[in-house]
This record gives C-alpha cells, sequence and structure tokens, in this order.
C-alpha cells in the first residue's frame, strides 16, 4: 500500500527458535504504521489527546533522532520512501525512512502495545476472551528435528532442542525429543535404552519417591503476582532421567529382545535415526514443555483460567489448551516455560508468552495432575495476568538499575 520496506522486525517476530510462523506484514504495518499515522496527524493538529504534541512525546518517551516531526505526514504518504521498523534491544522500536538510499527521518518510541495500537489495558483485557475463542486451531503437524539441533541429556533418553531463555535460565523455550527408529525408542547409537508405549514392552510404576517438591523458582515480578518462590532446583534434569529409566520394568518375554538389541550385531546406526517429540507420563515436565510450546501434539486437554484483571476484577472461561497456545502464537509470542515445585500428585508450572514487537507479556500459572498427560485429556487450572506491560518494569532491564 505504501510500498514500503519492513524488514529486520520480521526476523525478530517470524521466526523464532521454535520455528514458528506468527505476525504476518500486513499485521505489521497495520499497526506500526498506523501508530505513525496517528502521531502525524496529531503533529499535523500540533496536539494529541488533549496534549501539546511535545508534551505528549514526552511523556510517552518518543524521540526524533533525524528529520523534522513536520515531514512525518508527508513521508507516509510517499511511495517512493521505504520504511523500516526495529526492534532495539527488546523496550524500544525505531521507524526510519529511507529516500534515494539515504535515510531522512527517524524516530524511536517504546515497544509498547497501548501506545502502538492505542487500546488501554483495560480494552485490551476484556477483549481477550473473544480474541481467544476466534483463534482457529490449527491442524496437528508431523515433523523431525535434524540430530545436529540436539543435545543428548547426558546418557539418557532425553535429547533437548534448547531455545531461548527469559530472564533466567530455568524458563526458556527448551523441546524435548526422544529418537526411534522401526518404532523402538533409543537413547543413541551406543545403546538401546526402551522408554514407553513399546508393543513389546510393560511399564511399571513402583512406589513413587517424588514427595519432596522441586522448586524451579521465578522471576521476581512474577512473584509479586501469584506469591510464587525463587528459583530453586533441589534435582538436577540428569537424576530425573535415570529415575525415570530404573522405574521401567521390562516383561520376561521381552527380555530377550532387549539382550539382543543391547549386543554389538544390533547397533542401530546413527544415521538411521529419527527425533520425535517426547510425551510420556514418566516425563511430564519436558511433555507440558513440548505442548505449551507449539501446537503439535494431538491431545484434549483443556485450560481452566481465570483472567485476574486490572482494578481487581477477574472472569473464569475455559478455552482448549492449543487454541490458547495458537491464539498467543498468532499475536506475535515467544513462549517460555518452567517450573515451580513438583510432587507425585501435582505439578505447578509458569507460561511466559513474551511479544517483543509490542511490550507484554501474558503471564501464567499452569496447575494439573500428571494424568492429565498420560490420558491426553483432563483439566490444567491457570491463572491468568494477561496483557503485562514490560517496558516500564525497572527490575526487568540494566538501563533503569
Amino acid at each position: 500500500m505504501f510500498g514500503r520496506l519492513i524488514k529486520k522486525v520480521l526476523f525478530l517476530c517470524l521466526f523464532f527458535a521454535l520455528g514458528v510462523g506468527t505476525l504476518s506484514a500486513q499485521q505489521i504495518e497495520t499497526s506500526h504504521i498506523g501508530f505513525l499515522n496517528r502521531l502525524a496527524a496529531g503533529i499535523e493538529r500540533g496536539e494529541i489527546e488533549g496534549k501539546d504534541i511535545r508534551q505528549f512525546m514526552l511523556e510517552e518517551r518518543i524521540s526524533l533522532k533525524e528529520g523534522e516531526l513536520s515531514k512525518l505526514k508527508s513521508l507516509l504518504e510517499d511511495s517512493s520512501v521505504l520504511t523500516e521498523i526495529v526492534i532495539m534491544d527488546g523496550k524500544r522500536c525505531a521507524a526510519c525512512f529511507y529516500k534515494d538510499g539515504l535515510r531522512v527521518f527517524a524516530i524511536t518510541y517504546p515497544a509498547d502495545y497501548q501506545l502502538v495500537l492505542g487500546v488501554t489495558l483495560m480494552e485490551a483485557e476484556d477483549k481477550l476472551i473473544d480474541a481467544v475463542h476466534n483463534t482457529p486451531i490449527p491442524p496437528i503437524k508431523t515433523s523431525s528435528v535434524s540430530r545436529d539441533l540436539l543435545t543428548q541429556r547426558g546418557n539418557s533418553v532425553v535429547y533437548v532442542k534448547t531455545g531461548s531463555s527469559y530472564i533466567v535460565p530455568k524458563l526458556n523455550s527448551n523441546r524435548y525429543y526422544v529418537a526411534v527408529d522401526n518404532n523402538i525408542t533409543v537413547s543413541d547409537s551406543a545403546s538401546v535404552n526402551l522408554l514407553v508405549d513399546s508393543a513389546d514392552i510393560k511399564v511399571s510404576r513402583p512406589p513413587s519417591n517424588c514427595n519432596a517438591k522441586r522448586e524451579c523458582g521465578l522471576l521476581s515480578f512474577i512473584k509479586r503476582i501469584f506469591g510464587c518462590s525463587r528459583f530453586q532446583p533441589q534435582e538436577t534434569d540428569l537424576q530425573r532421567d535415570a529415575e525415570v529409566q530404573t522405574r521401567m520394568t521390562i516383561n520376561e518375554e521381552s527380555d530377550s529382545l532387549v539382550s539382543a538389541m543391547q549386543s554389538d550385531s544390533l547397533m542401530l546406526p546413527r544415521d538411521s535415526l529419527v527425533f520425535e517429540l517426547l510425551y510420556s507420563e514418566d516425563m511430564p515436565i519436558e511433555s507440558m514443555a513440548n505442548l505449551v510450546t507449539d501446537t503439535d501434539i494431538d491431545v484434549s486437554i483443556s485450560l481452566d483460567i481465570l483472567q485476574v484483571k486490572y482494578g481487581y476484577r477477574t472472569e473464569q472461561f475455559t478455552v482448549p489448551l492449543r487454541q490458547w497456545i495458537a491464539f498467543c502464537l498468532t499475536e506475535g509470542c515467544q513462549p517460555y516455560f518452567g517450573v515451580i515445585s513438583q510432587d507425585s500428585s501435582e505439578v505447578v508450572c509458569e507460561l511466559i508468552m513474551h511479544n517483543e514487537l509490542f511490550g507484554y507479556v501474558h503471564v501464567m500459572k499452569l496447575t494439573f495432575a500428571p494424568s492429565v498427560i498420560s490420558q491426553r485429556r483432563g483439566v490444567v487450572k491457570a491463572r491468568l495476568n494477561s496483557y503485562v506491560p514490560i517496558n516500564n518494569l525497572k527490575s526487568l532491564y540494566d538501563e533503569y538499575k
């Protein structure tokens, strides 16, 4: 429409480490260019929201870096002008205008959805439920991942595709995989370990020794929202992997099969392995991490969400888990998952949906029984603080410390 080039921002919001598509170029143009048009109209009038334009820009932390404010409207209307929208270190946006290859105008402003979209926090909160229910649930996609992108966790059955982290390492977008060959799950070409769901194997559970809760902390601002503990990991992932493998027992009919598989004559070549998403009741944390970081696992799990709104208002609604994840990804959010606590009957986790382009997070505390994972259905309790603005949270950014 405007003959613009909008590039760098696409690499930030379209291609996450997870490789999931989110916002389209049209959505970005509608939002950020729409904001610039509103600003240009205010500059022409000399006021915005009843405030002098320079007072408005000062209060909203909008800074002119190059060019003249009076030229913004004509630049937006000039089809020969190219525009570049850039996210600067996660908290500010820059709009740069180029004509004949030269930059002629540049302005910076907060990555703040209330400023960019022209909505208030309460308006955004009140529209959320309808927006979620109107989001299509995508079909299940089947895909494999290259071995080069994975790291084996010790000698366990678990492989990790390491994603980015948010504030602390334990709150991350990691995804978890197992290697399969001819429907046999293996941990590596050097040794063969059977996990679950193999037709020739029966898995039984001994009495659980997981009575002590495993605290895996949260951010200070999430602690204030939910009253949660700090991250205090009490056991390592490798220890838990080892316990899972120890719990697995194989019936007598499978003993000979396992012995043969572990012999040198039946070692599986690395090139023959295919890595599939881990989903097992023996590993509910990794399974839930895979569920909330994309929509590619077929489950009938629902979220019973208590939305806590501004002004101590609350609203409760139920939505399929996959639809909530699809909504957040469509918004342009990057998911980050961490564990608050775990025992034999309940797992409490944190899910952060971070939208860098518009400067907010959806903060969700999830509580579920491990049986939800094994049955692939059921209800996960969720407490949601939506559209939490982060560009003004001093504790998150070094520049304000």
